[in-house]
């Protein structure tokens, strides 16, 4: 994995910490892939593009821009998901 080799980052931190951002659904899988030895690895897309917390009158306010590319292909394959039942 890139970000590992990159930034000298131990493995299995790494994978846990996508895994808890994917459980988070602030990550989601866009594919898989085999490469020629077999190894098996995940390309993965952040669901939200932006995301701003601003603190006003003693409450938190949250604004979150979803990453529309990975909205609208969840929507479809849900969909396609329901219409095959």
């Amino acid at each position: 994995m890139e970000i590992i080799h990159q930034h000298a980052l131990p493995p299995s931190s790494v994978y846990r910490r996508i895994n808890e951002l994917v459980d988070a659904r602030l990550l989601t899988v866009e594919r898989t892939v085999i490469t020629s030895d077999g190894k098996k690895f995940g390309l993965y897309r952040n669901t939200v593009t932006d995301m701003r917390a601003e603190y006003k009158s003693g409450e938190v306010e949250l604004t979150v821009s979803l990453n529309e590319d990975v909205v609208n292909k969840l929507t479809r394959l849900w969909s396609s998901m329901r219409a095959e039942k």
